[in-house]
């Protein structure tokens, strides 16, 4: 029997690298697709982003790998990005597994996230970042994806692309994952999330889910496996809140073995 199709997304200014170590553990269930978003991970950095482009991009890529349908795991942006592809095309997405996915964007928290974004404080002495940045983007790009991931949380300030009549409008089976302390989406932004969508169910761990490697490996998994489970068995519905505080093990670096596993974004620059 064919394994399901995922198709792995990763957070603003990330790459697919970062999301190895959800990535392990589900390679034994799934095929797994992990790609770089547009303007990430090397690929050429266009002159700015928006919600559009790259939903655009990965649909090309969809077409070009010849993948119908699947099931979508999207951590922060990524989740976003899965969210928003589901909205208005929700033929491609089976299900959408979101990580801490960000829906609103008040003045508060895109200064915050612009901070976190500023090249100038990356590259400080002392701060790792820049350096891990560099690596996955290209010393030579890694201040334009900051700049791109700047502005497009700046638009989606100005005029957020999911709003809370595209949430109710979204009826693909959704599983919410976030720490209950997380410091970019709250947890009362993601219960709103999870009511307004109608098919929908929450799983929470205790403290934040960013950066990435807060966010407990094995618990998560295990949830988006039983989420994909429920939805191939058929029919999923909304039930109780899951809680993942059970079983945690907190998340690692990147394996580079994980290459000879998974089938990455083919498009390089």
């Amino acid at each position: 029997m064919d394994k399901p199709t995922l198709i792995v997304l990763h957070g603003a200014n990330g790459s697919w690298e970062e999301m190895a170590p959800l990535i392990k553990p589900l390679v034994p269930h799934f095929d797994v697709r992990a790609i770089n978003l547009l303007g990430h991970g090397g690929r050429p950095v266009p002159d700015g982003l928006t919600i559009d482009s790259l939903a655009d991009d990965l649909l090309a890529w969809l077409r070009a790998e010849r993948i119908e349908r699947a099931f979508f795991l999207g951590y922060s942006l990524g989740g976003y990005l899965a969210l928003h592809l589901a909205r208005h095309h929700p033929q491609r997405a089976l299900g959408v597994a979101a990580i801490a996915p960000k829906v609103r964007f008040d003045e508060a928290l895109v200064a915050h996230t612009s901070y976190l974004a500023d090249p100038v404080r990356l590259s400080r002495p002392g701060n790792p970042r820049g350096a891990e940045l560099a690596r996955l983007h290209g010393a030579d790009k890694w201040e334009a994806v900051t700049l791109n991931v700047r502005r497009l949380f700046q638009s989606f300030g100005n005029r957020p692309p999911l709003g809370d009549e595209d949430l109710k409008q979204l009826a693909t089976p959704v599983l919410v994952l976030n720490g209950d302390r997380d410091q970019i989406v709250s947890l009362a932004e993601t219960r709103r999330i999870v009511e307004l969508l109608p098919n929908a169910r929450l799983g929470l761990f205790p403290g934040p889910a960013h950066p990435l490697r807060s966010v407990p490996v094995l618990p998560a998994v295990r949830a988006i496996r039983s989420f994909i489970q429920e939805v191939i068995a058929g029919p999923f519905a909304p039930g109780p809140d899951l809680d993942l505080a059970e079983t945690l093990v907190s998340g690692g670096l990147a394996q580079p073995e994980l290459r000879a596993q998974i089938r990455p974004d083919r498009r390089r620059p």
